[in-house]
């Protein structure tokens, strides 16, 4: 039999396809030890929720793609930290009168506005939140290169 290359198009529901990429992602974890930072994912599967749509979506194309040529850092371990930091108080301050913000208040600013610190700061492409479940332990990653 003479096997050609066709292809089909299948439509899944978000929720159906995130549970394919976790399903996945558990795969490569336990047999190959690739781990993908639970913030760089749970950023992606944000993405495909507001519509990003894969170029390549096979779940397998995906989640090795991300575990294998993914680079990514916690953003504390780079000189980039203060920077942003830096930004993020500056922006706070243009749009309040001057007023400072407080440390305690920071991450949540920075998270309500990222994509105008990335903007402005001109130092990143993306960022990843991750908190601890009562939100008082948060860090900052970069994500580029998937």
């Amino acid at each position: 039999m003479n096997k050609t290359n066709r292809t089909i198009t299948l439509e899944f529901d978000v929720d159906d396809y995130i549970l394919l990429l976790d399903d996945r992602r558990e795969v490569v974890k336990r047999n190959f030890g690739w781990t993908i930072p639970d913030g760089v994912y749970d950023y992606f599967c944000e993405m495909l929720e507001e519509g990003f749509a894969p170029g390549n979506p096979s779940p397998m194309y995906v989640i090795d793609n991300m575990a294998v040529n993914g680079h990514y850092c916690e953003i504390e371990q780079t000189e980039l930290l203060e920077k942003l930091l830096d930004c993020a108080r500056g922006l706070y301050a243009n749009e309040n009168g001057g007023e400072q913000i407080g440390d305690d208040d920071l991450p949540w600013f920075v998270e309500e506005r990222k994509q105008d610190l990335i903007d402005s700061s001109g130092i990143l492409d993306e960022l990843f939140f991750t908190y601890d479940d009562t939100g008082s332990d948060w860090g900052i990653g970069v994500c580029y290169g998937l």
